[in-house]
């Protein structure tokens, strides 16, 4: 039999104690179990259903300001140096924008200053 989820015993427990429904009342041994269970369920849903931070500020790479530009640039490269795990594809983006863009020679500059030093740090 499968198990209610944390919302349904919980909604459920509610209902009974108004008198609206007649549900066995939940023991304080079972919520923090349900709790628990709920909370471990939560944990590897994150792990898998986040979108890694540097994806939504490599997308602002394509904005027309330089001030947002550099910005985007400034963030993806503070994140690759807080978080190792995320250090190869920010350089793998940041390579490929340099490559690829046709910004200002000023903007261009930034970006390769940024990308030699992640480069130089691997």
């Amino acid at each position: 039999m499968a198990e209610k989820s944390f919302f349904k015993n919980i909604l459920n427990f509610i209902v009974a104690a108004s008198g609206k429904k007649s549900v066995k009342n939940l023991s304080a041994q079972k919520a923090i179990s349900l709790q628990k269970k709920y909370i471990e369920s939560l944990k590897t849903k994150k792990n898998d259903l986040c979108t890694p931070p540097y994806i939504e500020i490599a997308k602002q790479l394509t904005s027309d300001k330089s001030e947002v530009f550099r910005a985007a640039v400034w963030y993806l490269n503070e994140i690759a140096n807080n978080e190792s795990r995320y250090k190869v594809p920010i350089v793998s983006i940041l390579r490929n924008y340099s490559e690829k863009s046709k910004r200002s020679k000023e903007d261009l500059d930034y970006l390769n200053s940024f990308l030699y030093l992640l480069e130089q740090e691997k």
